[in-house]
């Protein structure tokens, strides 16, 4: 009892084992000695689907290799501690024009007005406290072309007159330069300071006009500023930062301090160019974000004041571009797409054209309404054979007017034109079965489906199951109990390595003709040695005194056309016993091709080529 238990235990841990077995093969039948049933329109349909999908992805694939494309997500951050930015003549732009309000130029630098240019700093120490600041000064004279060492300078101000416009002292700047970091909270702080001054005489130089001439001279005018600024092109893979210059002006006047901010906000921006896996790259420029202005009416010799600096702002980029993974997934999803969408229209057909092969596997159709013989009222009279004496008479009048015509055929061509008349397969091509949809072609629809009803009555599993049943039952009336007995253990085939690798191919049809593989080649035969071996079948029945009943209904089951044939051949050769021995095997053999080209003529499906 144990045993049996734990016998039932492990049966059941191997099916759940078989259940969770997720690559077990599924048995597949097979139609016309192929896993699936093939369609022209369903060719067609496959391959502007692999088409479509291959443009998908190697469009997909462009896109990943030049990153033209990527996907961007943006945040803002509030930061007073900022990376330091080191300014120097490629990267930076500082540039002034002080105008009338007529916009002509104020000629008058150290006599009029003076400009002043400062970097100041402010660190302080986060433990102690202790705080430590200064400045460092730059002239500023005309501009002059080695100020503008970088190409969106030379271009931006290659139209300019040099001489109107002032820039930083570029030797000073060489040899001191200068940068920007954090803001005004930051225990680093770093900024830019310009000073548009009156003119006075507290240098060694005294080159200022007298008091009364620059109060004069110099009621106010228009300051226009030229100052560095990055533009973000996201879309380019490398560099997406591009560089630019902003213009901006600022009314002075005398007596009146205006006071210009200009915050910058530090970008982030960070690329993932991984293929497959992460790969951060971060890079961070700053860029202009607000101005403040302000004015205040005192007496002072301070015109404009423009301060430079960083903000606590910070913008984030995340970019991404597609991975592999993303892309294959993305081709999978609109091959589905696709694969699903072409089913719905092309499906219907495909059944149709399988079904139309199946059907003209079984069935020949008549389509003339006065052809001699009719194949369905063959078929009708073949089904009400009572014996086979009344079954010989039926048929003989049934099949004289065409035994005449047979006798008056003398060449294949005649043949093939005979059997074409009579019968034929049911011709459909891809606008017959859309008219079926539509109620077109009735004649042909009825044909269709009339015989779709059959072969899918023959298709229900009780059906064959029941059949399976007969042979089982026709097993036990044909044999008895020792040949029962007997019947499971016939040899089966024996597949030779040797022989195989021998590539000897008398040695292997040697083999092929054993008794144990008879009833596994029949099939194999071609078309030809069936039609021979039929042929040698019959005329050896024929010549029988006493045929059994199961041959004389076998006979007249037999394709009344292939009959006829056969019989006027065996009229033939014993027509021709006279003759030469090998001019009768001549005979013979062209007179087999003749009947294999004509069945196979008839049996052939015409199909209409679809557009």
């Amino acid at each position: 009892m144990q045993k049996v238990q734990k016998n039932n235990y492990s049966k059941k841990i191997c099916s759940l084992l078989f259940n969770l077995d997720l690559f077990a093969q599924e048995v597949q039948l097979r139609i016309n000695k192929n896993d699936k049933f093939f369609t022209p329109l369903g060719i067609i349909m496959s391959l502007i689907l692999i088409a479509l999908s291959l443009i998908l992805a190697i469009n997909n694939i462009v896109e990943v290799v030049q990153k033209t494309n990527p996907s961007v997500v943006s945040s803002d951050q509030q930061d007073q501690e900022t990376p330091n930015f080191l300014l120097m003549p490629n990267n930076f732009t500082f540039v002034i024009s002080v105008n009338k309000f007529t916009l002509d130029n104020i000629y008058g630098l150290d006599t009029l007005f003076s400009l002043q240019f400062t970097q100041c700093f402010r660190k302080r120490d986060p433990e102690t406290r202790k705080i430590t600041q200064g400045c460092q000064n730059y002239s500023m004279n005309k501009c002059e072309d080695r100020n503008f060492e970088a190409q969106f300078q030379k271009t931006y101000f290659q139209q300019f007159n040099k001489s109107n416009i002032y820039c930083i002292n570029h030797d000073e700047w060489i040899a001191n330069p200068f940068s920007i970091q954090g803001s005004a909270a930051s225990n680093e702080f770093k900024y830019l300071k310009f000073n548009l001054l009156v003119c006075q005489n507290k240098s060694q130089n005294n080159t200022c006009y007298p008091k009364d001439y620059i109060q004069a001279n110099l009621t106010g005018g228009l300051l226009v500023y030229y100052v560095q600024d990055q533009l973000l092109d996201l879309k380019k893979p490398q560099q997406f930062f591009v560089p630019s210059i902003r213009q901006g002006s600022a009314i002075f006047a005398q007596k009146t301090q205006k006071t210009i901010v200009a915050y910058h906000k530090t970008i982030y921006v960070q690329t993932d160019v991984g293929l497959f896996i992460e790969d951060l790259q971060e890079r961070n420029s700053y860029q202009s974000y607000l101005e403040k202005e302000s004015s205040d009416a005192v007496d002072s010799n301070k015109l404009i004041e423009y301060v430079y600096q960083l903000d606590p702002r910070q913008t984030f980029y995340n970019r991404s571009y597609p991975k592999i993974q993303d892309i294959i997934g993305t081709i999978g999803g609109l091959w589905q797409a696709l694969y699903f969408t072409i089913s719905i229209l092309i499906m219907p057909f495909v059944q149709g054209f399988m079904e139309l092969s199946l059907i003209n596997k079984f069935f020949n159709f008549s389509y003339k309404a006065n052809a001699i013989l009719d194949d369905c009222s063959i078929s009708q009279n073949r089904s009400h054979i009572l014996s086979p004496p009344q079954s010989k008479t039926t048929i003989k009048k049934s099949f004289t007017s065409q035994k005449l015509q047979i006798e008056k055929i003398s060449d294949t061509s005649q043949i093939a034109q005979f059997l074409r008349e009579r019968k034929n397969l049911l011709k459909l091509n891809l606008s017959d079965l859309c008219g079926f949809m539509f109620g077109s072609q009735k004649k042909q629809r009825k044909q269709f489906e009339y015989s779709q009803r059959k072969i899918q009555q023959k298709l229900d599993i009780t059906f064959i199951l029941n059949k399976l049943f007969e042979i089982d039952k026709l097993k036990m009336v044909l044999l008895n109990e020792n040949q029962l007995k007997l019947f499971n253990y016939f040899p089966k085939p024996c597949v030779s390595d040797a022989l195989i690798l021998n590539q000897d191919d008398k040695l292997l049809q040697n083999q092929e003709k054993q008794i144990e593989f008879s009833y596994l080649l029949k099939e194999e035969l071609t078309h030809e040695m069936k039609v021979q071996e039929a042929y040698k079948a019959y005329k050896k029945i024929k010549k029988l005194n006493n045929q059994e009943q199961l041959d004389q209904r076998i006979l007249i089951h037999l394709d009344q056309d292939l009959r006829n044939l056969f019989d006027s051949l065996i009229e033939s050769d014993q027509s021709n016993d006279s003759c030469n021995l090998n001019d009768v095997q001549i005979l013979n053999d062209s007179k087999y091709q003749n009947i294999i080209t004509t069945y196979k003529t008839h049996e052939k499906p015409h199909k209409k080529q679809s557009n």
